[in-house]
């Protein structure tokens, strides 16, 4: 099998030094050694600097961006994949952690794989001292296509992508996402080729009180929230605003105008589903949802 280059992109803005010495770790002591490590310094602070330059010296193959202004997260990964010159293109995050044949597996499966656009890892998950299981995922592109109509089922400093596919399609992140904005790519990209997220737990999601998810949830919630809605056009649906308000609820758990919420779930039973998602699956997943909004309404009264 032959060897060809890998990108990593990591974005780097005041991390733990911990947290961040772990990460770059984990990925310039991978199995797999024919990298280039493209890593933002996005006007971090000076002790994340003195690491990033110390690695940067030590290892040629981190290709360090020093940023004159902060261009934040989404800016950075579309010039970090603009800049790529790897056959697949990885992404780690400055506090997750990459388990040393992550990027060696992904790899051989996506040379194995020439339909899968994209491939993930099943993760582990680390809050403070202690390290958790999360439950894994199935394997089959269709299972992971249709979780994606609903949630974002899908670890962003886990994923490896075909650079090919995105370049010839002009595909990137969106400038206009400032969180989620993996979301909308994976959504995006499932139009080009199969996404696949390996039951190996090759990568860990570090929890804690400063990352994204937890500064910026409400923010974090309405693009997550524009992404799943958007999709109702993929299974013929308007996007009126009667339409985007039941889903809002439907997915949201708002027990508020319960009945029309519970027709607008009989409308997606009915719809017909694209060809790469799993019919019965996305109906479990509608009824589970409408299920637990009955039952929250019953409980509350």
């Amino acid at each position: 099998m032959a060897n060809h280059l890998i990108s990593v992109i990591m974005s780097v803005y005041n991390v733990n030094n911990i947290f961040l010495v772990e990460s770059i770790e984990s990925i310039l002591s991978q199995t797999y050694k024919n990298i280039e490590f493209l890593i933002f310094d996005d006007c971090t602070n000076e002790e994340n600097k003195k690491i990033l330059k110390k690695y940067a010296d030590k290892d040629n193959r981190i290709i360090l961006f020093e940023n004159s202004t902060n261009k934040g997260l989404t800016a950075n990964l579309i010039y970090g994949i603009q800049q790529a010159k790897g056959k697949y293109i990885c992404r780690q995050d400055a506090d997750d952690i990459s388990g040393n044949e992550r990027i060696k597996k992904e790899y051989q499966y996506l040379e194995e794989n020439t339909d899968v656009a994209m491939v993930a890892t099943n993760m582990w998950i680390r809050e403070g001292n202690r390290t958790i299981k999360r439950n894994k995922y199935i394997e089959h592109y269709k299972y992971i296509r249709t979780r994606l109509f609903f949630e974002n089922c899908i670890m962003h400093s886990s994923v490896m992508i075909r650079a090919d596919i995105l370049h010839e399609n002009n595909l990137n992140y969106c400038i206009t996402f400032k969180k989620a904005q993996d979301y909308d790519l994976w959504v995006r990209l499932t139009d080009f080729g199969k996404i696949i997220v390996l039951n190996e737990r090759l990568c860990t999601l570090r929890i804690h009180k400063n990352q994204i998810t937890k500064k910026c949830g409400l923010e974090q919630k309405e693009y997550y929230l524009k992404t799943a809605i958007s999709q109702l056009e993929n299974i013929g649906l308007q996007l009126d605003d009667n339409n985007i308000e039941l889903h809002t609820k439907l997915l949201t758990g708002n027990t508020s105008e319960l009945r029309k919420t519970i027709k607008w779930s009989i409308k997606l039973l009915n719809v017909k589903k694209t060809s790469n998602m799993w019919g019965i699956y996305f109906n479990i997943c509608v009824i589970e949802r409408t299920l637990k909004l009955i039952i929250k309404k019953i409980i509350n009264k």
